[in-house]
């Protein structure tokens, strides 16, 4: 069984990765991107992949704390630092992210969002407004914040320090 949920863990940690990197490429594409119609193809491929985000996710969470559980790890320092810097890094991410894409979004089309439809009666940005919104993202920061998340994780699943 535990053999399972490693390869579950695994399994869900590629998933997990796959569809983040559809959001990643997204983020590094936006920032030279100035056709309005790219802009949008772009941002409802960024929100399906972060709707199909959660599945992959949760499915690593659970075979996580069910290792946890038959693997008696509960106890080590490890596995509650794994979990620490996992939601750290988690939000973190979302936050930005998401605060730059909602941005774009607002700046494209201030009506047009799924999630934000008739709340605002802004009109569009102006080119050089959206320029400079698109040219805000931190596509390096999100991704070196990730990258280093993950490979404290990973050192620490692996290495089992403390």
């Amino acid at each position: 069984m535990y053999q399972w949920l490693i390869f579950l863990h695994v399994a869900s940690a590629f998933g997990f990765f796959l569809t983040h990197g559809a959001t990643a490429s997204v983020m590094f594409k936006l920032r030279t991107e100035r056709d309005p119609e790219r802009i949008l193809a772009l941002l409802g491929l960024r929100d399906l992949a972060d709707r199909w985000m959660g599945l992959p996710l949760g499915l690593l969470l659970i075979s996580g704390i069910a290792m946890g559980f038959l693997g008696h790890w509960w106890g080590r320092g490890w596995v509650w630092g794994s979990l620490g810097v996992l939601i750290v890094t988690g939000l973190i991410m979302s936050l930005v992210g998401r605060m730059y894409h909602m941005r774009v979004w607002e700046g494209l089309d201030p009506q047009g969002h799924p999630m934000r439809k008739g709340m605002t009666d802004r009109p569009a940005a102006t080119s050089e407004e959206l320029a400079a919104i698109l040219a805000s993202g931190r596509p390096q920061l999100l991704t070196g914040i990730g990258v280093i998340g993950m490979a404290i994780i990973l050192w620490l699943m692996m290495f089992k320090p403390f």
